[in-house]
């Protein structure tokens, strides 16, 4: 059993269509200011924001073998299973009123981006299910017997 959560279609779309107004707006900036040294502003936040927008756009959540690699805005990171203690649901930390799933290691507890668009895809519940079938399937397999 495999698990691969992304933000639904719709969210893509919209992340992809602002990172294009993006482009176009700092671009102009870019040529309206080009003979002054003011240029690099609008160049600078065309690079940064095209960074952010791709991010947004590329978060998930995927099972690769016995490790979940987690994509968020800000940082990807590679969890193997042995490590995951719990996957539990909880309020969202960059939204006040969402809810997303968390995985829970021995160290940390990680809020999974991908989670917080939980209810265009069916909700967060749903993201924790998948994910604690995916870890009961794994560990079956793995253990003697």
């Amino acid at each position: 059993m495999s698990v691969h959560l992304r933000p639904p279609v719709p969210v893509r779309i919209y992340a992809a269509a602002f990172l294009l107004l993006w482009i176009v707006a700092c671009a102009f900036g870019f040529i309206k200011a080009l003979p002054n040294f003011s240029a690099v502003i609008p160049l600078v936040m065309l690079v940064g924001g095209s960074v952010f927008c791709w991010r947004v756009a590329s978060v998930m959540a995927r099972s690769e073998g016995s490790t979940l690699l987690v994509r968020n805005v800000y940082r990807t990171r590679r969890l193997p299973a042995a490590d995951i203690t719990e996957v539990r649901t909880g309020t969202s930390p960059m939204q006040p009123f969402g809810r997303t799933v968390f995985v829970v290691t021995n160290t940390e507890a990680l809020a999974l981006d991908v989670g917080m668009v939980g209810k265009l895809r069916g909700g967060a519940e749903r993201d924790r299910a998948a994910l604690e079938a995916w870890l009961t399937d794994l560990r079956s397999s793995s253990t003697p017997g």
